[in-house]
């Protein structure tokens, strides 16, 4: 498959006469029916022909040679990325008469061994897609398991799974183009926004053991094409609108849960598309908006807030019943004594004096001066459930053109842009900020086609795409104003105060600013010579990326029970007295990076019905540079020259062995690529296919992570006085506000120290498939397949100075000295420390985290299609997949999931998106079945359609948790020992499944300072069923002017889908489910097209 194919198709065949004789220097001419466009060529001396670079579309075939009549074949309509396959045999006479016929292609690939699949503009148009994001149908190719919108870094992106290829953490794999130019952020390779479905003609999405063409992203490739103007008018205008009053509410089993609230959503807009000359120039225009406003509930379950005697110190409603206790002791949520911290006895009737009272804490509860406030209880049990008001409004413009500037050359040019700004809830479960986000989209591309000649073709882009986003908080005021001593940096925001058990109020990250700028040329050439069909070129790119980082800048008050100083977590907050407090100084990374690659692929046609595909591919890629040089490197024992002042092992660019980018440049990522296609009858009937390859990958520039000390700082404060004066316990008062002096660098111990393995590598990818492929009518046909992908040197973060599981001179290892047991220098060394070592010593490291590559991943599946194309007035798509897939972590480039740094080889599992089955169909019908002359009986019988789609998963697998750090390595993410049989009937009653997924009995705590024995993602969570669909009424209104209105619903059947359960054995919801996904959703539309 050539590049070219990114927008375009092929069409082979082969010419004979009436006795399978071949004929050679047959003219063969290809006429797109839309425009006019027109590309020939000459039969081989074995009689063979192909025409790449084809426009997708309808085509009419003319094939002419001396002494025989001429053949005509129209009805062709040819698809992205189609090997089409038209094999003609010519009649002898003479070539002024014409042999017609009207048939489309085959079904069957006999050309290549690539596995994927081509969404066509029918299904676009006709499918249910609720919220008009195309990529929302990319779930009907299968290999896709997980297919994710999100606005993580203040602008749209778009994360797919395909064939188990792991996400590498928060980035993607997967390749993305508009129209053959890229279209993705280079800052966590992710997809950028397509435009709206009605400018968007068809995708094709390339699953496995694709061309040589692609490289940089090893999982797939993703190609919208948008339409193009033709030489009659078209286009069309659409409203589509959403109201909550039209969905079933969604299900919560959380009593608290709060009710849904309004949706008011409006999609619309209008494309036009025509001729600016005949057969020579044509334009395309696109404009959609959307406008939505939404009051959703803040959070999922409610907040437990202080009553109106709480907020003045009175807790003697939470008094425990009997005898008064003489000292501080724990209780329950409900009955426990106040400690006071100063005596360290209980406060007497519970009653906090008003004098210990914080002021801070007491002007937050009132809201002093018109700020935000913690609001009193408006439910049972002191709980506070509310709601918040969210808006999202988006504009996108797209304008195309395309123009035939001479008979062998063709130019096309395109802009696109689209901008928003959304809100949401900064986090939390009460009414404290709120996040909003700006965000614009660029995109530009031009290509260019240059017959040659009949055989040699050569094509070119030059594209440009640009995001940039940011996330603000408001209201616009910080903690300062209700009388803290705290210092935000950067500009004003409110905290994130967590009370443990009770509420959490707001999200102290701000931010990110960030986007990228990704450049890229790209040329192919295609040289058909005899037997083979070569393609080879490159391209070059450049990215130019740039966030902010380290975004906790307006603090996090942590008050939890564990560690409580009146030994409850509300009574603390009430006294200003945090358990820890984290704050950051931002950052500003700017990250550019360079890529390039050349490949060569030969499709050699051995004989008529064998076609090997054979490539090579090379590729490089620059480590990303930061433009001022604010990386870091970490090697035991070396002293950084370039920053004296620097403890013993962080190094920066300018220390020896450590580059700019830090890690070496690779030369050696050469990628083989092999395949072959078999059409067995030589009939385009049955063929079997197959190939392997290899496919390296890239690191996105987020994923190496934020600069540390001193260029950047994060401080948790664990001996903090007072909310009201957070730095009085601070050793030199508050480090902050922190900026970066080259000339006198700071270095605030403890701290976290980044690096790079230095044998790092990039992502690989090893794929294979074998297909046989069977058409069995002229419009249905199946495959069945083997699918096959193996991850290599995936990236991970590796604490190296992971916490030993030794006692501390004579102290016993505990949560409490978890720092003070990591084995590196400058630290103490345990093997030779004593106690006296161990008193008051300065702690320089705490995690060094290292980033490697030795991670791995595996994928094996059976994939199943069913296709029918359009006939007596219905098409269908089907596919069923069953699947295993693994990965050696949960979670690539964090350190989460992992329970023993020391012992990763525990973590191997299943993969987080093991969907064991997996069935998709979907199916376009129209019901215009009435065929007599009645004109009122065909008016209300025809213009009906109805189009479903059916979707069945299996569960995904997940992981029970103990919620507690029992192997005292300071997370709480460890894991429980199994004692029984886990498994439970998933058939019992409704609220038996909910109350109780698994056998919870099953798993218990280890002892302290031990590991459990259940492993990762050993259980599977409900599975999922789905029906879609969208009803329509077509009415005709003048010649080519259609109206329709338009019903799409998702889930229809209303299916209570469950979410996984809670599995972590701590929880008060321990094995119990507590929401399922999204109940049945509306959405109601008019559609003019003419």
């Amino acid at each position: 498959m050539a590049v070219g194919q990114l927008t375009t198709a092929t069409l082979s065949g082969e010419v004979q006469d009436n006795t399978g004789a071949l004929i050679p220097k047959a003219h063969i001419t290809a006429v797109n029916t839309d425009t006019g466009f027109t590309q020939s060529t000459d039969s081989n001396d074995q009689g063979a022909w192909r025409i790449d670079l084809l426009p997708v579309g309808g085509y009419r075939l003319t094939i002419k040679a001396e002494g025989f009549k001429t053949f005509a074949q129209s009805g062709i309509v040819l698809s992205l990325g189609q090997f089409a396959t038209v094999n003609a045999a010519l009649q002898i006479g003479d070539a002024s008469e014409t042999i017609s016929i009207n048939s489309d292609v085959p079904l069957v690939n006999v050309t290549n061994s690539v596995v994927g699949a081509t969404v066509q503009n029918s299904e676009i148009v006709n499918l249910p897609i609720v919220n008009r994001n195309v990529y929302d149908l990319l779930t009907l190719v299968p290999g896709v398991q997980t297919n994710t919108t999100s606005y993580t870094l203040g602008f749209p992106q778009q994360t797919v799974q395909i064939n188990g290829g792991v996400m590498l953490g928060n980035a993607g794999s997967t390749s993305y183009y508009m129209d053959g130019g890229t279209n993705m952020t280079g800052l966590r390779n992710t997809g950028n926004t397509q435009p709206n479905p009605d400018a968007v003609n068809e995708f094709r999405v390339e699953t496995n053991n694709y061309s040589a063409e692609y490289g940089r992203f090893p999982n797939g490739v993703i190609n919208v094409i948008t339409k193009s103007g033709t030489n009659a008018f078209h286009g069309s205008l659409f409203e589509f609108w959403r109201e909550n009053a039209l969905n079933a509410l969604d299900r919560s089993f959380v009593a608290s849960a709060p009710a849904a609230q309004p949706l008011h959503r409006h999609q619309f807009g209008g494309t036009v598309g025509g001729p600016i000359k005949r057969d020579k120039t044509f334009f395309f225009f696109s404009y959609g908006g959307l406008r939505q406003i939404t009051t959703t509930p803040i959070s999922s379950g409610a907040a437990v807030v202080p009553t109106a005697a709480q907020r003045s110190g009175n807790f003697s409603e939470n008094l425990p019943s009997g005898p008064a206790a003489s000292s501080c002791q724990s209780g329950t949520s409900t009955s426990f004594y106040v400690c006071n911290p100063k005596t360290n006895k209980p406060y007497a009737g519970n009653i906090i004096p008003a004098s210990d009272l914080d002021a801070t804490v007491q002007n937050i509860l009132k809201g002093t001066s018109g700020l935000p406030s913690i609001p009193l209880p408006n439910g049972a049990g002191n709980t506070y459930a509310g709601y918040i008001r969210n808006q999202n409004n988006t504009n996108e413009f797209l304008m195309k053109v395309d123009h035939q500037l001479t008979a062998n050359q063709r130019l096309t040019g395109e802009v696109f842009e689209t901008a928003g700004i959304n809100s949401q809830n900064a986090g939390g479960n009460l009414p404290w900020s709120q996040q909003n986000y700006v965000w614009r989209q660029w995109n530009a591309n031009i290509s260019h086609v240059y017959t040659i000649s009949p055989t040699l073709i050569n094509q070119a882009w030059i594209s440009f795409a640009r995001n940039l986003g940011g996330r603000v908080n408001t209201p616009a005021h910080q903690i300062s104003e209700y009388g803290s001593k705290f210092q935000v940096q950067g500009t004003p925001s409110l905290p994130q105060i967590a009370v443990s058990g009770y509420f959490t109020a707001g999200n102290a990250i701000a931010g990110p600013r960030a986007g990228s700028n990704y450049y890229e040329v790209r040329d192919t050439i295609i040289w058909t010579k005899g037997k083979h069909s070569l393609r080879f070129g490159g391209n070059a790119a450049l990215d130019k990326d740039i966030q902010e980082s380290l975004l906790n800048n307006y603090g996090i008050f942590n008050f939890t029970s564990a560690k409580s100083r009146s030994y409850n977590a509300l009574s603390d907050f009430l006294l200003g007295l945090p358990n820890s407090m984290n704050q950051d100084a931002p950052s500003i990374q700017r990250m550019n990076s360079w890529y390039a690659g050349l490949f060569l692929m030969d499709d050699y046609r051995i004989t008529s019905n064998l076609t090997f595909n054979l490539g090579l591919r090379w590729d490089v890629q620059t480590p990303p540079v930061d433009t001022d040089d604010k990386v870091e490197n970490f090697k035991f024992g070396q002293q950084s020259t370039t920053i004296s002042s620097a403890p013993v092992g962080l190094l920066v660019p300018g220390d020896k062995g450590v580059s700019r980018g830090i890690v070496p440049l690779r030369w050696n990522h050469f990628s083989p690529r092999v395949g072959f296609a078999w059409d067995v009858f030589g009939n385009s009937k049955i063929a079997v296919r197959g190939g392997a390859g290899i496919f390296w990958g890239s690191i996105s520039g987020n994923e190496w992570g934020a600069a540390g000390q001193p260029f950047s700082f994060r401080a948790s404060f664990s001996n903090v006085k007072s909310i009201t004066d957070p730095y009085a316990n601070v050793a030199g008062g508050s480090p902050f506000p922190y900026n970066y002096t080259p000339s006198a660098p700071r270095f605030t111990a403890p701290f976290s120290a980044p690096g790079t393995d230095p044998n790092f590598d990039w992502t690989s990818t090893y794929q294979a498939n074998l297909t046989v492929e069977q058409q069995w009518t002229s419009t249905f046909a199946t495959s069945v397949g083997y699918v096959g992908a193996m991850g290599r040197h995936l990236p991970y973060t590796t604490d190296v100075n992971y916490p030993m599981l030794v006692n501390v001179g004579a102290a016993a290892p505990s949560t409490s000295n978890v720092d003070q047991r990591r084995p590196y220098q400058p630290n103490p060394p345990l093997s030779t420390g004593t106690a006296a070592n161990y008193q008051g010593i300065p702690i320089t490291y705490q995690g060094i985290n290292i980033f490697g590559s030795n991670q791995t991943s595996a994928y094996h599946a059976m994939q199943v299609t069913a296709n029918k194309r359009m006939s007596q007035h219905f098409t269908v798509r089907s596919f069923y997949v069953w699947a295993k897939n693994w990965a050696s972590l949960g979670m690539q480039n964090s350190t989460a999931s992992v329970v023993n740094q020391t012992k990763l080889w525990l973590e191997r599992g299943r993969s987080d998106n093991d969907y064991r089955h997996m069935f998709t169909t979907s199916v376009v019908w129209m019901l215009d079945y009435y065929n007599g002359n009645n004109r009122y009986i065909k008016t209300a019988a025809n213009g009906w359609q109805v189009s479903p789609i059916v979707r069945f998963r299996s569960g995904a697998p997940f992981t029970v948790t103990n919620g507690t750090d029992t192997n005292l390595d300071g997370s709480n993410n460890d894991r429980p020992n199994i004692v029984g049989n886990p498994y439970l009937d998933a058939h019992r009653s409704r609220n038996d499944v909910i109350n109780g997924w698994f056998n919870t009995a099953a798993f218990v705590a280890p002892t302290t300072a031990t590991e459990g024995t259940t492993g990762r993602n050993t259980l599977d969570g409900p599975g999922s069923k789905s029906v879609d669909v969208a009803f329509f009424r077509n009415f005709a209104l003048w010649e080519k002017t259609t109206l329709q209105f338009r019903g799409e619903f998702t889930n229809v059947l209303n299916n209570v889908n469950l979410s996984n359960p809670n599995a972590t054995l701590n929880s008060p919801n321990y094995g119990k489910i507590t929401g399922a996904n999204s109940m049945r959703q509306t959405q109601l539309g008019l559609r003019l097209t003419f």
